[in-house]
């Protein structure tokens, strides 16, 4: 029903969205011509998506949250939309044509209401289509924010260096300079930066809709590029603020958009494998799951959808568990909510836990790590409930839990947002040291070996991010990386030790200056950060270290199971177990629970 003629836009009214007719019945917009700050027009057809093969563009985009701030007149609606939407439209308007997109906010319904649930329960399983059908993909990575031009400059300067050149780069000390690209201090690379920190390259979606498009173009402010171009960008740019990190530790950390490069890198990756073999291409699940695990979504539906995950997170882990996952399941396995056996994968919160974890990072798509055999090389043995309410899982009780040291938020320390080492509190360094030092003391009562089996548990004897030279070919840390905790503990008896004493109440940035942390000393802490997160230094009962959840209580027990990569801690429920998370356990990494002769026995997870 169109607005009266004379009649001002202002009501916002939804648009008049028949009801599709399934199976392959979608909805595209005639976007209308126009330039500049001509207002927006469109026409919502229902079309069967057969109909509308190759003759329309598909926009994968940012939401950008769900403040609906701008308008576009739609079948003589006025309708609101997110301002990233309303920008990305513009840029793809044509001055004197008109032109079919496909766009999720526009095309299918947004309500909460039964109508518009069932109508995306019914959309979502096309979405492939959808995107693989679109003549063209369009990823619009939003408004200029001052930096693009210098990010383009920097994109082309990358492309035009020679592909051979390319291809070795991250062999290179110094990759710049073999590209004959600027110095890492150069605006260049953090305007390349806060492009690929753009919320597009966070979207759960974007694996999906990149990988099945025919071709693709980027768009963002005034400039638009070829898909490659950007990922041929991005390749340069992983390896340049990798070597920042080691180079500029106290002025270049590791990216904050490194983890969703890294995506982007392997997402392209599967779509050159869809495209050179179109008929036998296949990713299995675990691959999606771990190439998504950075990803974010604007409603947390979306990732339901995404990933075909919540609710359905049993019958998720049962295809695991009967295509020989089921390892990589147990180590993703979340505790029990909402009556969902702690023995199945919680993909709700997986990429909050994987997110740099190095021990997760280490577990591949069949259960293996790349560092640690704590449950051996022999087979798993795991048997499945005939309900698929609980499963059976062989392994030795290792030791338990008898004493923990209070939570270390390591996330306290960190700024929204913000890449590295930023503006510390001077608070939270002092409550650092104060909980390293607690430590320290009561280690110091140990044994002789208590300092080396420390230092290897806070960063559990892995060294992935910042320092190779102390790296062994498997991850493990060599010795000489013991000079930076030797230099922290240095730094925290003199902090301690001050007089006169430091009184945190009043304590400021200026203030805290004369305690400046070493390099050294930093780097130790860089690596033990990931480790400490959502995990608690703990005693066992064989009087070792680990590193256990944050979750886990007095007497809660670690089991090895046989074949898996990692130790478990296990809490007691009914008549089986819960799975509380993984551990590290120093000591116990590299199968010595299994050859320690102690009896095995077949523990039920609930």
């Amino acid at each position: 029903m169109a607005t009266p003629a004379g009649m001002p836009l202002d009501e916002y009214q939804p648009p008049n969205w028949n009801p599709l007719l399934p199976p392959h019945t979608i909805r595209v917009i005639d976007l209308a011509c126009g330039a500049g700050d001509d207002p927006l027009s469109c026409t919502l057809l229902n079309i069967a998506l057969e109909q509308v093969a190759g003759i329309y563009i598909a926009l994968s985009y940012a939401w950008g949250g769900q403040d609906l701030t701008e308008t576009i007149e739609c079948n003589g609606f006025a309708v609101r939309i997110t301002k990233n939407l309303h920008s990305a439209l513009r840029r793809l308007r044509q001055p004197q044509r008109v032109i079919a997109i496909w766009c999720d906010a526009l095309c299918i319904k947004q309500g909460n209401d039964p109508a518009s649930l069932l109508e995306r329960s019914q959309q979502i399983p096309l979405m492939d289509r959808i995107f693989s059908s679109a003549l063209l993909v369009v990823i619009d990575l939003g408004d200029d924010d001052g930096s693009l031009d210098q990010a383009v400059e920097g994109i082309n300067a990358i492309v035009r260096t020679p592909l051979e050149r390319r291809a070795r780069c991250h062999l290179e000390a110094e990759p710049q300079r073999f590209l004959e690209l600027p110095e890492f201090t150069h605006p260049m690379w953090l305007a390349l930066d806060n492009l690929m920190s753009r919320p597009w390259f966070q979207r759960i979606w974007c694996v999906q809709e990149a990988v099945l498009a025919r071709d693709i173009r980027v768009t963002f402010g005034r400039y638009c590029l070829t898909f490659e171009a950007l990922v041929c960008a991005a390749c340069v740019y992983l390896v340049v603020s990798h070597v920042a990190a080691r180079t500029y530790q106290n002025r270049w950390s590791r990216s904050r958009s490194a983890t969703a490069v890294e995506c982007l890198i392997a997402t392209n990756e599967k779509r050159r494998a869809r495209i050179s073999h179109p008929d036998n291409y296949r990713v299995s699940l675990c691959d999606l799951i771990r190439s998504t695990m950075s990803q974010h979504s604007t409603d947390i539906r979306d990732r339901v959808y995404a990933l075909y995950v919540d609710e359905l997170s049993r019958r998720v882990s049962d295809y695991l568990l009967r295509n020989g996952n089921g390892t990589w399941m147990l180590v993703h396995a979340g505790g029990s909510t909402q009556g969902r056996p702690s023995w199945t994968i919680d993909l709700s919160n997986l990429s909050t836990r994987y997110d740099a974890d190095p021990l997760l990072s280490t577990v591949q798509a069949a259960g293996e790590s790349t560092a640690y055999e704590a449950g051996g090389k022999s087979l798993v043995h795991m048997q499945v409930g005939a309900n698929d309410d609980y499963i059976k899982v062989r392994g030795v009780v290792a030791t338990k839990v008898v004493s923990m040291a209070r939570v270390l938020d390591v996330r306290a320390g960190r700024t929204p947002g913000q890449p590295g080492n930023v503006d510390i509190p001077p608070q939270y360094i002092m409550s650092c040291i104060m909980w390293f030092y607690s430590v320290l003391v009561r280690t110091e009562r140990a044994s002789p070996q208590a300092p080396d089996a420390l230092w290897r548990t806070l960063v559990v004897d892995f060294n992935p991010h910042n320092d190779d030279s102390h790296r062994k070919p498997n991850g493990r840390v060599l010795p000489g990386f013991q000079a930076y905790f030797d230099d922290l503990l240095t730094y925290i008896k003199r902090v301690v030790n001050a007089d006169p004493p430091i009184d945190i109440n009043t304590l400021t940035t200026t203030g805290f200056e004369q305690y400046h942390v070493p390099s050294s000393a930093m780097k130790f802490w860089i690596a033990a950060v990931p480790s400490l997160a959502e995990r608690r230094l703990a005693r066992t009962e064989s009087n070792g270290f680990a590193l256990v959840p944050e979750t886990s209580i007095m007497n809660d027990i670690i089991v090895v199971f046989r074949g898996v990569a990692l130790p478990f801690v296990l809490r007691k429920h009914g008549d089986g177990y819960q799975i509380v998370g993984v551990s590290y356990v120093h000591g116990l990494m590299d199968g010595e629970a299994l050859e320690q002769g102690l009896e095995e026995e077949d523990f039920l997870l609930r």
